[in-house]
């Protein structure tokens, strides 16, 4: 059951608000305007004026007319923190929100701050942060922190997590995108002292963080700021104020946060807010400042704006957010008594591509009623069936507009000759399903809370063949109760496609024509056009999967469905891949997850709308899924007692592989095995020329000696390695130069096992290693590796002294094959080819931000891993972290769902990873831009830190990937073809609008010249052509 909140318009606790209008204020009409269109009503909202009577015509007239404003008056002007202080003894409610007086809040604000706040019981709430411009353009930054991050998966210190941030999320440091506890507000400002604000602002900050004891946060209510460009000059200022401030430091310390990490934070966050909180490396950081401070102000204005790259990753929100708000603000509408809602895709939606998609699931029950071997596909005559049953009741009883379940089952049995014990048992099964697979569309949840919290007589209505008591119980699991009638087509013999359901509705409730009623519902011609036609305000609710197709007309959500199920001019038939079960379901659950939400505003420049948790949940789960049932489906065929997942490649790979066998009830064990290219190489060298197998071209020529020494410590002598330098340079190999050519290379490796080597050294440290391994690793075992070279298997075969075998992701060196041919071990690759781009990349989304094994050290005659911290910048990390673990969260909810449904469960893997692979070959920049702010360590390629993304653009170009898709219609066309060429009101799919356009090349010139006409222009003919 689905806990809320209860309480109304009425019932509803206070909310006290205070809003501070500082000296400059120039759109304090906007702000006053969000704050009386709020949902919520209970407000009391004190003003404070510090603009010296700038606004008192305004602030005096809405007093005056609106009784919740108060206006607070001070003599002097108090500065912030002491004027909300002072404020807030006047404040009655324990629940507080501060605003400036150019923020501006979307209508919903307030109740879904106060609803999250009392759900979760939490001290503070904090919503996402976007920006407004002049002419009312709304816009979010698509890499921001905030929008992306939930706060309740925070395990830690919450001031902990909020000194990794680094100052480099906005939305942690303001204090009008908040709701409050007011005992909060009030231990936090006690120790604020009267300083420059924003060295105030960062210890109140500070101080709320530190005294929360839960913080949560919401992504459907916006606050706004105004998008004003900020000199750099402030910024200069900030740090100077800094540098004369040591309070700061002495209350980190007093807070447990250790010196260093005091010095640390200090540095990070007022530099990093000197570039308006874009910038990750400190030291980087440090350096620009010192730059930037010898610039004149133009230069600085286009220094700035160059390394601003995440604030250049936005888009406008303003058509889809205004859409939004327009559904809420005529639910609230005093006038509107009624509002009704559509069930299936509108409130409750199901885990499936099509809704016949859960007959599949009766084929297997089916099929064990008639016998113990028959494969026949009873979903199709599930679907046959009902059809034909509505044209046979249509024929016999026209004034009846729709069939009942037990209809559908009734006629099946008599027409086809199915048992009726057998259709009962069916008929109970799909009931059974249907309930279980119902899932509340957060959306719909919402919208429903908030007509009955505005006092609304809410009905329920849909065309269903289900009996009302069972949808009934359908939506009480999922927490919809208290409205007024549930209408069901096949309970009253008329339906919402013929408009006869709405009329049956407005007598029922003895509604007139003059009354003012609303609908919304997924189907815009029944829902809308049908509802309007009977004097219904008809709105439109797009059902989530006609969004993850890109089918519907007004709203963009990218093109990698056409791309990726049905591209032309390949060798796979793509088209075939939608027809399996298992893909099916799998992206119905992806397309409700990610489009529950359809006002979420998607980059035209982008297929995923540069959204870590979309790429993570659709993209890579869907890989990971089908990767880890291959390892798990192997090994049981196999019969394998254990399966090593090596770190930190098989890290994400284990904990999906544990689910799914932990679900399904397979006994079969798994381990984390250390292991790493670094840690191994060493016990490479039985011999000293074996040296020779550890680097091949081109790597050799990007080492020195320096860089093979220090992997090879373990095995030299400490008296060769005290004056190892030296002794390198004294037989013509420089310490830390490059080796130009392999004849160098191959010289200084036979100086390496002439003069370096000891066969001693080696043996004992095999000795000392061999313990821990054999703990591990028993005859039969395999391990798991991404790849690609053998090198592991071949170490621990001779190690352990029997074959260790693997899988792996795939091979892409030929050595990987001659090395298991020379060791007897065997190697299964779950591709069998290597994939042309995105290599990189690939590995950085499925390694985890851990400790990486390098080494093993000895402590009191135990073997033990040693561990490194891999390097990488603060949004980088989080960037990564949310793409996996989305991906994991897809595994979860997917092997959830159907864990018991195996025919859906088993998939062709490779159908699985088309997402992935278009991806990682095809992405347009836009969706690349995450991994501009992830490096990598190449330590056995370049050896040297590169960035991610540089080296996949740099690859996709070797590869000649970036023109594949040209010759698509791009979305300016397509919105044409909606516009123009097709009438507005015949919702007909995206595809086959853009395939007739392109044969007609005439209207696709036209087309092509209308697309340049001004917008004004276009505007104009639209009103004519209507």
């Amino acid at each position: 059951m689905i806990q809320k909140s209860k309480f109304t318009a009425i019932t509803s606790p206070l909310i006290s608000v205070i809003l501070y209008i500082p000296e400059k204020n120039d759109d304090l009409r906007v702000c006053i305007e969000s704050l009386q269109r709020q949902t919520y009503k209970n407000l009391e909202i004190f003003v404070i004026d510090e603009s010296h009577n700038q606004h008192s015509e305004i602030l005096s007239e809405l007093c005056s007319s609106d009784s919740r404003f108060r206006l607070i008056t001070f003599e002097e002007n108090l500065g912030f923190f002491k004027a909300i202080n002072a404020a807030l003894k006047h404040c009655s409610s324990e629940y507080i929100s501060i605003l400036k007086g150019n923020i501006q809040i979307s209508i919903d604000y307030y109740r879904l701050m106060i609803n999250s706040m009392l759900e979760k019981n939490a001290d503070l709430v904090i919503c996402d942060l976007a920006k407004y411009s002049d002419n009312n353009t709304y816009l979010y930054y698509n890499m921001d922190a905030l929008r992306i991050q939930d706060l309740n998966d925070i395990a830690e210190n919450y001031l902990e997590f909020l000194l990794k941030q680094q100052g480099n999320i906005v939305g942690y440091y303001s204090y009008c995108n908040k709701l409050y506890k007011k005992e909060l507000l009030l231990r936090s400002f006690n120790v604020i002292d009267e300083k420059p604000f924003s060295i105030g602002n960062l210890r109140f900050i500070f101080d709320i963080f530190m005294n929360c004891n839960k913080i949560t946060n919401i992504h459907n209510a916006f606050c706004f700021e105004k998008d004003n460009f900020i000199a750099v000059d402030k910024y200069i200022q900030i740090s100077n104020e800094l540098k004369k401030c040591t309070n700061i430091k002495e209350y980190l310390i007093a807070s447990k946060i250790d010196d260093k990490s005091a010095n640390y934070f200090i540095c990070t966050y007022y530099l990093s807010e000197f570039f308006n909180n874009n910038c990750f490396y400190e030291q980087f950081i440090k350096n620009l400042l010192h730059k930037v401070s010898n610039l004149k102000n133009k230069e600085i204005e286009l220094f700035y704006k160059k390394i601003l790259h995440v604030f250049n990753i936005k888009t406008t929100m303003t058509e889809s957010f205004n859409s939004y708000e327009s559904i809420k603000r005529f639910i609230c509408n005093d006038k509107v008594k009624y509002f009704g809602f559509d069930i299936f895709d509108t409130l409750l939606l199901r885990p499936f591509f099509e809704p016949t998609d859960l007959f599949f699931c009766l084929n297997r029950i089916f099929n064990d009623l008639i016998s113990s071997s028959s494969c026949i596909d009873f979903s199709i005559m599930r679907k046959e069936g009902e059809m034909a049953c509505r044209q046979y009741y249509h024929t016999i009883r026209p004034c009846n507009e729709d069939i009942s379940l037990q209809e559908i089952y009734d006629f099946i049995a008599k027409k086809y000759g199915i048992d009726e014990d057998i259709t009962d048992k069916l008929l109970q099964a799909e009931l059974e399903f249907e309930y279980r697979f119902i899932r509340p569309r957060k959306i719909g949840k919402e919208l429903f809370d908030l007509a009955l919290f505005s006092g609304k007589k809410v009905f329920i209505a849909s065309d269903m063949y289900l009996p009302k008591s069972h949808i009934e119980s359908m939506l009480d699991k999922c927490g919809y109760k208290d409205y007024l009638k549930l209408y069901v087509s096949n309970d009253v013999g008329v339906s919402k496609y013929s408009g006869s359901l709405y009329k049956y509705i407005l007598k029922d409730l003895l509604i007139t024509e003059d009354d003012d009623v609303g609908f919304i519902g997924d189907n815009y011609e029944v829902d809308v056009q049908r509802a309007q036609q009977n004097h219904i305000i008809g709105f439109h609710l797009p059902k989530p999967m006609e969004l993850f197709i890109n089918a519907n007309q007004q709203i963009y959500t990218g093109q990698y469905f056409q791309r990726i199920f049905t591209a032309d001019g390949g060798i796979i038939d793509l088209n075939t891949v939608l027809k399996f079960i298992g893909i099916r379901t799998m992206l119905g659950v992806v397309a409700n997850k990610i489009f529950d939400n359809p006002f979420v505003s998607f980059n035209y420049s982008g297929d995923f709308n540069a959204d870590p948790k979309f790429i993570g949940y659709f993209v890579c789960g869907m890989f990971l899924y089908a990767e880890s049932k291959w390892i798990l489906d192997k090994s049981l065929r196999e019969k394998v007692p254990t399966v090593h997942f090596v770190s930190r490649d098989g890290y994400f790979y284990k904990k999906c592989f544990d689910m799914i066998k932990e679900k399904l009830g397979y006994d079969i064990k798994s381990n984390y095995l250390y292991l790493s290219r670094k840690a191994i190489v060493p016990l490479y060298l039985e011999k000293g020329i074996n040296i020779n197998e550890v680097y091949l071209i081109p790597h050799a020529l990007r080492q020195s000696p320096q860089s093979i020494i220090n992997i090879m410590k373990p095995i030299i002598p400490a008296e060769i390695l005290n004056n190892i330098e030296n002794l390198c340079s004294k037989n013509g190999f420089p310490y830390q130069r490059t080796f130009s050519t392999m004849h160098q290379y191959y010289c200084f490796t036979k100086f390496f096992a002439d003069k370096i080597y000891s066969l001693e050294t080696y043996q004992q440290y095999i000795r000392k290693i061999k313990p821990f391994f054999e703990k591990q690793i028993s005859k039969n075992d395999v391990m798991f590796d991404v790849g690609y070279s053998g090198r592991g298997e071949k170490i621990l075969s001779s190690l352990l002294g029997f074959p260790i075998s693997s899988n792996y992701f795939h091979a892409h060196e030929p050595m990987a094959l001659i090395r298991k041919n020379r060791m007897k071990f065997n190697i299964d690759m779950f591709y069998s080819f290597k994939p042309a781009s995105a290599f990189v990349t690939r590995e950085q989304i499925f390694t985890p931000n851990l400790p990486s094994c390098v080494g093993f050290s000895f402590d009191d005659g135990q073997c033990n891993p040693k561990f490194e911290n891999p390097k990488c910048s603060y949004i980088g990390t989080m960037l990564v972290d949310q793409i996996q673990t989305s991906a994991v969260m897809f595994v979860k909810d997917f092997i959830d769902i159907f864990y018991d449904q195996p025919d859906i469960l088993t998939i062709n893997y490779f159908d699985a990873c088309y997402p992935l692979e278009y991806y990682l070959h095809y992405a347009k920049d836009f969706d690349r831009n995450i991994f501009a702010f992830v490096d990598f360590e190449d330590d056995f390629g370049t050896n040297q830190i590169l960035n991610v993304k540089d080296y996949w653009d740099s690859e996709s170009k070797n590869y000649k990937l970036n023109g594949k898709f040209t010759n698509y219609t791009d979305r300016k066309d397509i919105e044409y073809i909606n516009q123009i060429a097709v009438d507005k009101q015949n919702r007909i799919d995206y595809l086959e609008a853009t395939l007739n356009c392109m044969e007609k090349s005439w209207t696709w010139r036209i087309g092509r010249i209308f697309v340049s006409v001004p917008s004004f222009i276009k505007r104009k003919i639209f009103k004519i052509t209507k």
